[in-house]
């Protein structure tokens, strides 16, 4: 196959009387693009394939979820003698639920819940032995895991509410995330207060 990439998507909404159902599903493929200036390329051969699915769900009376889950597949594929050694399969992943309601305490606000696992590696690694027949330098081999020790797991807090048909939106945030960047018992906590005024 060529180097580049090729992508397909496709949607589907379904509306029943206050319920709307919605779902998308996107594909995409790379060949020698995702990792060609990364030492990892040999001649073209490192690939890329990615899976998405969303969906939404309306329940009426203002309430909305909607549900994100999102898969890749890369094949490390990397040059003769590199110091790394053999190539490798690394699989990441990520998902997220959200759940929001409209008109919470009146017409013009909305609170959002929100939980979600970022884009991580869950599974794969490389090989890595003597480089070029050098045993000098690193001798035998072994499998790298590139895992991170702990998932990263984010729950986010909004809401929003507008005055005088818009003119004044007051907004909050709070995020909180554990395991920060794969690391176990890293935390970190996120707070946001803005208003915003239209003229």
């Amino acid at each position: 196959m060529l180097d580049g990439s090729q992508s397909a998507s496709a949607s589907l909404d379904w509306n029943f009387g206050h319920l709307g159902f919605g779902i998308g599903v996107a594909v995409n493929e790379d060949r020698g693009t995702l990792l060609s200036n990364s030492g990892f390329n040999a001649a073209g051969s490192d690939s890329a394939r990615v899976l998405g699915a969303a969906a939404r769900i309306g329940f009426g009376n203002g309430w909305v979820t909607t549900v994100s889950y999102n898969e890749g597949v890369s094949q490390l594929d990397l040059k003769p003698g590199s110091f790394l050694g053999d190539g490798g399969t690394v699989r990441t992943k990520s998902y997220g639920l959200a759940v929001a309601k409209h008109g919470l305490f009146g017409d013009n606000d909305l609170l959002g819940v929100a939980i979600s696992r970022p884009v991580q590696l869950y599974a794969g690694g490389f090989g890595s032995g003597t480089p070029g027949g050098n045993a000098n330098l690193i001798g035998g081999s072994q499998r790298n895991s590139l895992i991170g020790p702990a998932p990263e797991t984010d729950i986010e807090l909004g809401y929003v509410t507008t005055f005088f048909d818009g003119a004044l939106a007051l907004q909050a945030n709070a995020a909180w995330q554990m395991n920060l960047e794969g690391k176990s018992g890293t935390n970190s906590l996120a707070v946001l207060s803005r208003a915003k005024i239209n003229f």
